[in-house]
């Protein structure tokens, strides 16, 4: 499965792109630190999972996917902060990763 990481915080991806190393199946093909970043490397990539943060500087979350057209990757927001546990963060990425569909709105 291609992964984008969209975060504006370096050391968000970086976590991020640590807890997924555990995930054979997840292969990280890119990463951005904001919107339009995001919407060029989208088109570019063709991901199949976004990791997408919310609140970023520009365009958040929500207004990227609005501004995306065609096959949009499937997402999952994120919200990693130097304060949630590895350990947690670790179960819940399993969970997802090893399910994604079971986690559509």
């Amino acid at each position: 499965m291609k992964a984008l990481i969209v975060d504006d915080e370096r050391l968000a991806r970086n976590e991020l792109k640590r807890l997924l190393e555990n995930f054979p199946k997840v292969h990280i093909v890119g990463e951005a630190a904001n919107a339009d970043e995001a919407i060029q490397l989208i088109d570019e990539l063709k991901p199949d999972l976004l990791f997408l943060d919310i609140q970023m500087p520009g365009k958040n979350g929500f207004e990227l996917l609005q501004s995306l057209e065609g096959d949009v990757p499937e997402v999952i927001f994120t919200t990693l902060t130097m304060n949630t546990p590895s350990k947690l963060s670790s179960k819940m990425l399993w969970i997802i990763c090893s399910n994604p569909s079971s986690f559509r709105v």
